[in-house]
């Protein structure tokens, strides 16, 4: 009897302890870019908003360890289509379309609407016909399917801050980027005192959701799927507590 007591005890010492203290791993790729408050790296290179905090949040609920990769936009894409990385966010079936059709790629449910567009100081037409119009973009976004007729000539920076400062002289005459991010980055910036930029809808923008996305687990985008119906409460409250924006404001 004794000897079947110690053998069940070896066992679960073997197959139960372990677990104990064991997560099954999500490794998701993020952008390495300042999109407060969406998403942003502080200054230890630790990942901070609204974006943290629903990954998290829906991770611990599941018993998941979050692993979090921040890369610069072009390497995450490589990452992603790779396999280097099991998840990315935000993703979209809008984004980099050639690239997606090898993969079967799942994506979750909406969780935010976003508005990509050129943000400008003034909406005043460029002269047709003088010359193209400049558009700021940050290194590795992709607006190519937007802006390629043409009359559009794409000039690519490495942060928001260095292409308000074009804009500002005059080197170029709008900026491609988030419309709910934009302003709020700015009036953060008390070195820059920049103005508030508009949206010029006379020009292409792109309007979708902002989706989990994942060709190496999909029984897990359908987690967040349920996570994201039976937890809108919190979704909710975290979009209030990051103070998210509108995509009109």
């Amino acid at each position: 009897m004794r000897r079947y007591l110690r053998f069940l005890l070896v066992l679960a010492v073997l197959f139960g302890l372990p677990r104990l203290g064991w997560a099954e791993p999500l490794l998701v790729g993020v952008e390495a870019l300042n999109m407060q408050p969406l998403y942003y790296l502080d200054q230890r290179g630790r990942y901070q908003g609204f974006a943290n905090d629903l990954l998290t949040d829906f991770a611990k609920r599941h018993g998941y360890q979050l692993e979090i990769k921040a890369l610069p936009v072009a390497r995450l894409y490589h990452a992603f289509f790779n396999g280097d990385v099991e998840f990315k966010f935000p993703d979209s079936p809008q984004w980099d379309q050639p690239q997606r059709a090898r993969l079967a790629i799942h994506y979750s449910d909406p969780v935010l609407e976003y508005l990509d567009g050129v943000m400008r100081l003034n909406l005043d037409p460029v002269p047709p016909g003088s010359r193209p119009m400049r558009l700021g973009i940050i290194r590795g976004f992709k607006a190519d399917y937007l802006y390629d007729n043409g009359e559009f000539e794409m000039v690519q920076g490495n942060s928001l801050e260095q292409l308000y400062l074009l804009l500002e002289k005059q080197r170029i005459d709008g900026i491609f980027f988030n419309a709910q991010s934009i302003n709020y980055q700015l009036a953060q910036d008390d070195g820059l005192r920049a103005q508030r930029l508009r949206l010029d809808r006379h020009l292409p923008y792109l309007q979708g959701h902002y989706r989990l996305s994942s060709f190496q687990r999909p029984e897990v985008i359908e987690q967040f799927d349920r996570y994201l119906l039976q937890h809108a409460a919190v979704v909710a409250q975290l979009k209030l507590r990051w103070g998210v924006p509108a995509v009109d404001e």
